[in-house]
Parts: C-alpha cells; sequence; structure tokens
C-alpha cells in the first residue's frame, strides 16, 4: 500500500532511544582508586593506538587533572569545561579536530553540542550520571557506521549506577582487563536480581531489660 503512494520509498530506520548503535563496542573495567584508574587510562591509550580518545569527567578539577597527568605522561591531550571561556574552547576543539592533540578530556556539559567525527574511543574516566547521559557521551563514537569502543572504568563505588545503565539499556558490558592491571576489587560479593550489590545486614544487639 505505501508504494502505491510514493514513488520509490526508502526505508529509515531509527535507532531505540533507549539503544546505542550497534557498531560500538561498550567494554567496562574494573579498577580500584583514583590512581588505579589513571594507570588503566594510560594503558588504555598505549594499547589501542587510536588518533582520537574523548574523555568524560564529573568536574572541571578532575578535567584537568587528567589532561596534566596524561600530558606529564607524553600524550597530546587538552581540556574543556564550563569555567574556560568560549574562545579559549573553541581554540581546543578546533585543535582535537585536526589532529593537533589525540586526548580532549571534558565535562558532560562542555561536551553538549560537539560535531566531532573519527572518534575512536569513549572513555567514561567517571560512569555516567543516567543513562540517557551515556547514551549522548558513547554517541560520540561511531558515527557514520564508523566502528567504535566505550570503555568505563568501574571502582565499587560505581557499581550500583553502572549496573542501573545496564538495566536502562538491556544490555550486559563486556568486561576487559589490561594485562598487570587487574583490580583487587572483582564486583560485589552479592548481587541482586537487579543487578546492584546487595548490601549487607547488621547485626541488631538486643539489650536486655533491667529487672
Amino acid at each position: 500500500q505505501i508504494k502505491t503512494m510514493f514513488k520509490d520509498p526508502k526505508l529509515i530506520k531509527i535507532d531505540s532511544a533507549r539503544q546505542c548503535p550497534p557498531q560500538i563496542s561498550q567494554q567496562i573495567i574494573l579498577c580500584d582508586n583514583k590512581k588505579h584508574k589513571e594507570e588503566l587510562t594510560v594503558a588504555l591509550i598505549n594499547e589501542e593506538k587510536v588518533n582520537k580518545i574523548f574523555i568524560f569527567c564529573k568536574t572541571r578539577i578532575q578535567c584537568e587533572q587528567l589532561s596534566n597527568f596524561l600530558r606529564y605522561k607524553k600524550h597530546r591531550s587538552a581540556f574543556i569545561h564550563g569555567e574556560i571561556p568560549q574562545n579559549d574552547r573553541k581554540a581546543v576543539i578546533a585543535k582535537f579536530h585536526s589532529g593537533s592533540i589525540e586526548i580532549l578530556v571534558a565535562t558532560d556539559l562542555a561536551a553538549r553540542g560537539l560535531d566531532i567525527n573519527d572518534v575512536e574511543i569513549v572513555l567514561n574516566f567517571n560512569v555516567a550520571s543516567s543513562g540517557d547521559e551515556y547514551i549522548h557521551r558513547v554517541g560520540r563514537t561511531g558515527r557514520a557506521g564508523k566502528k567504535g569502543k566505550a570503555i568505563s572504568l568501574i571502582s565499587a563505588n560505581d557499581w550500583n549506577q553502572m549496573s542501573s545503565i545496564e538495566r536502562y539499556l538491556k544490555i550486559r558490558f563486556e568486561k576487559r582487563v589490561l594485562k598487570g592491571l587487574k583490580a583487587q576489587y572483582c564486583g560485589p560479593k552479592k548481587i541482586k536480581n537487579s543487578g546492584k550489590a546487595a548490601g549487607t545486614k547488621k547485626n541488631k544487639t538486643i539489650k536486655k531489660k533491667k529487672k
């Protein structure tokens, strides 16, 4: 019936709002603390050998600290956040576009509306605060049908939020371990049906009333 109404109709597939493009590999790496996250970030950059990595941090201070740490490790990195003047942000983004820098560290607020092609990896140094935010972050890679990777560094404090994102997307992230940097943290000892960590019940001490 549609063919009789339109000349040469085209089928357009629209991805669900709760889905990431299938060409994006979604992984998590368990970690122990901030220092371990920094070590994993450097190791990932060295192992992947890609031209453009977009890293998300929660705060502007974390953005600056991580970018400076990566520069100390001889990587071409820069950062943007809401406190940086617009002209300076544009200059940093232009360098990332051109390939003058390989790593852009940003907050979610500063990254809104950015249109950058050929980002090969999105690294969540800090886990996204919601499923929608995760989708927006991951959408920086895998554009125009190209393959991409979304990697999240997950500590014990991040587990429940990561689990909420999995439940929102109705998927399970692939676990990845980097050689020589395996975390002591292996995930919760007990997990609820929701995927979140099961809390340990505290033993209640009953005081006897004095007669």
